[in-house]
């Protein structure tokens, strides 16, 4: 008789719960699209890891030690595909290097393939991850 009133017990407090969860839903707002196409960068997303690969300057003292992690980086592009803002939203704690690095990195890119919006092209602003591996290899 216990098990039964405790799985009852159970049940309704499920029931409630998730009954509660539909009650509160948090209320969504439909933003337009800024864009329909997302700006691109030329030959796609392996063409832009390999950017990242072969463009990094390792300084030459090497890496903070024990530092590795993404520095993410909000990136303006104008109606032709060229940067025109680099920001930094967060970076590795304890390597600042990175961050210039990456900030230098975004600033030398080629032209990107241009934001559209309906079939013409656009500004737009997109986050971008730039990676640092716990063991880069050596580049210049």
């Amino acid at each position: 008789m216990m098990r039964l009133l405790l799985a009852l017990s159970f049940l309704f407090t499920l029931v409630g719960f998730c009954h509660a969860q539909e009650e509160n839903a948090l209320p969504t707002v439909e933003r337009p699209s800024r864009w329909d196409t997302a700006p691109r960068f030329p030959g796609g997303a392996m063409a832009w890891r390999q950017y990242v690969e072969d463009s990094v300057r390792t300084p030459a003292g090497g890496w903070p030690a024990g530092r590795s992690g993404h520095v993410l980086a909000e990136v303006g592009f104008d109606s032709l595909g060229r940067v025109t803002a680099v920001r930094i939203v967060n970076g590795v704690p304890g390597a600042a290097v990175m961050a210039r690095e990456t900030e230098r990195l975004l600033w030398a890119m080629p032209a990107w393939e241009p934001a559209t919006k309906d079939g013409r092209p656009v500004p737009a602003e997109v986050p971008l991850s730039v990676p640092f591996p716990p063991r880069w290899r050596r580049i210049r």
